[in-house]
C-alpha cells in the first residue's frame, strides 16, 4: 500500500489482513508496547498488554487501546483514530481533528500552529499533521539562529591551531616535521541537538506525502548547512542533549524529533523510512479531563493522581481527580462507551473504594460523549451507615470546554 493512500482505522475495530502486505502485518503484530514513546522522554512500560496489535481470528488484526500513526518499512501508512467515531465512518476528519485537539489540551503534544491549514487536518493524515507541527517548531527555532557549541577536533595540520598533541606528534609525524598534530575547539552549529533536527528533516523529505511539508523541509535544510546527520539514531543520542536556559527553545522541536526518528525494533528493517507515533487513548482522555477541570473556577483543592492513605503494606490507590465544590468529590475518567446506565462491577467497586478512603459522599465516573444531549445517571447508596451517590457524568468532546462539562 503506497504512503499516499493510507489505511485509516478506528481503535478497537478489527480490519482484514488482506488490506496490507504480509510484511506490514508481521511488523504491526510484533510491535511491543514498551517500545512506544508515549511522552517522548521515557519509554512507557505497559503492564496490561505486551503488544499494540493482536490477531482477531485467523484473518483479522485489531489495535485495542492505542491511537496515532505508523509507517511500516514497505511504505504502508496506518492511522488509528479514536473509537468514539467508529460508528460514523464518514466522520474520519472529525475524529482526526478531535485527536489533535485532545493531544494539545492534554499537553502530550504542543502545537504553535493554530492558524496553519494543515492543523485543520482536512485531507491530511495524522502523519502529515505531526510532521508539519515539527517543521513549524524548527522554523520558529531558526528565526533566532541555531545554537552553537564547542566541538573538539583533532587534526594533522600544516600550521598550528589550538594545542599540539605531542604524543600523537611523535607517533604520526616523526618523518614529517612540517606537520603538526593539533587539538582545538571549534565554535560551530554542528552539535548533537542540531544533528538530530537535521536528521529528522532529511527523513521527512523521504517519508512526507504532502508537497507543502516536503518543500518546507528542504527550505529548512538550507539553514543546517555544515551540520552532520546521524545514520542510526538511538535513545542515547537524545540523552546527550543539553538542558538549561539557552536550550529551552529546542525542547519542543526535539520532542517531535523523538517521534520521527526513534523507531521500534520490529520496524528496524526499514528504519530510514519507518515511523511509529502512538498514544494510549486512556491516558490522553485522563489528561484532557484533568486540564479541563484545572481551568474550572467552580472547583477548589483540585488534585490529580494523588495517592491516598490505605492499608499498611499495600500499594496506595490513586484516584484520577479529587476536588471540592460544595462538598468533597472523588472522580475517575474512563475511556469507554456507555450507551446505558450499566457500570462494570470493577468500576463500581473502584469508585466506591475511593469514596470510602477519601470520606467523600460524591463519586463521579466521567465517560466520553459526542452526543448533543448526553445523559447523567446517578445512584444513591442503600448501605446503612455509608451514604453517598455515584454519578455517571458525560464529558462532551465537541468543545473540550468546562462550559460543556455537565453537572446535575
Amino acid at each position: 500500500m503506497p504512503a499516499s493512500n493510507p489505511l485509516t482505522l478506528f481503535e478497537s475495530t478489527p480490519f482484514d489482513n488482506g488490506v496490507l502486505s504480509h510484511q506490514a502485518i508481521q511488523e504491526l503484530q510484533g510491535l511491543e508496547t514498551q517500545t512506544i514513546f508515549v511522552k517522548g522522554n521515557t519509554e512507557h512500560i505497559d503492564d496490561k498488554d505486551k503488544y499494540v496489535f493482536s490477531s482477531f481470528g485467523s484473518k483479522k488484526t485489531v489495535c485495542w487501546r492505542y491511537v496515532g500513526v505508523i509507517r511500516t518499512s514497505d511504505g504502508s501508512v496506518i492511522e488509528i483514530l479514536p473509537k468514539i467515531y467508529r460508528d460514523h465512518d464518514e466522520k474520519k476528519d472529525d475524529a482526526r481533528t478531535l485527536l489533535c485537539r485532545m493531544l494539545e489540551r492534554s499537553g502530550l503534544l504542543t502545537y504553535r500552529t493554530a492558524k496553519s491549514a494543515l492543523l485543520a487536518t482536512g485531507g491530511h493524515t495524522l502523519l502529515e499533521v505531526f510532521i508539519h507541527a515539527f517543521l513549524i517548531e524548527v522554523q520558529r527555532l531558526s528565526v533566532h539562529g541555531l545554537q552553537n557549541d564547542y566541538i573538539k577536533h583533532e587534526e594533522n595540520r600544516r600550521n598550528k591551531k589550538g594545542r599540539i598533541n605531542f604524543t600523537q606528534q611523535v607517533r604520526a609525524n616523526a618523518a614529517a616535521a612540517h606537520k603538526l598534530c593539533c587539538t582545538y575547539d571549534d565554535y560551530c552549529p554542528n552539535c548533537i541537538e542540531n544533528a538530530l533536527l537535521c536528521s529528522a528533516l532529511w527523513k521527512i523529505t523521504r517519508i512526507a506525502a504532502s508537497l507543502t511539508n516536503k518543500r518546507l523541509a528542504k527550505q529548512l535544510l538550507v539553514l543546517f548547512d555544515g551540520v552532520s546527520t546521524i545514520p542510526n539514531v538511538e535513545k542515547r543520542h537524545f540523552d546527550q542533549c543539553r538542558t538549561g536556559r539557552l536550550m529551552k527553545r529546542y525542547e519542543a522541536a526535539l520532542y517531535f524529533a523523538r517521534f520521527i526518528l526513534l523507531v521500534p525494533p520490529t520496524l528496524q528493517c526499514g528504519a530510514q523510512n519507518s515511523v511509529a507515533i502512538l498514544f494510549d487513548m486512556a491516558t490522553v482522555f485522563e489528561k484532557t479531563v484533568e486540564k479541563t477541570l484545572q481551568q474550572s473556577e467552580q472547583l477548589t483543592n483540585f488534585k490529580a493522581q494523588k495517592s491516598i492513605s490505605w492499608f499498611s503494606g499495600l500499594k496506595s490507590p490513586r484516584p484520577d481527580y479529587q476536588f471540592e465544590t460544595t462538598e468533597k468529590i472523588v472522580a475517575d475518567a474512563k475511556w469507554k462507551f456507555l450507551e446505558s446506565s450499566k457500570l462494570s462491577k470493577h468500576d463500581e467497586y473502584q469508585i466506591f473504594s475511593y469514596m470510602q478512603a477519601t470520606k467523600s459522599k460524591q463519586g463521579i465516573i466521567l465517560y466520553p460523549s459526542i452526543s448533543q444531549h448526553p445523559t447523567v445517571w446517578s445512584f444513591n447508596s442503600k448501605i446503612e451507615g455509608c451514604g453517598g451517590t455515584i454519578s455517571l457524568v458525560p464529558f462532551c468532546l465537541a468543545e473540550l470546554s468546562v462550559n460543556y462539562f455537565i453537572w446535575e
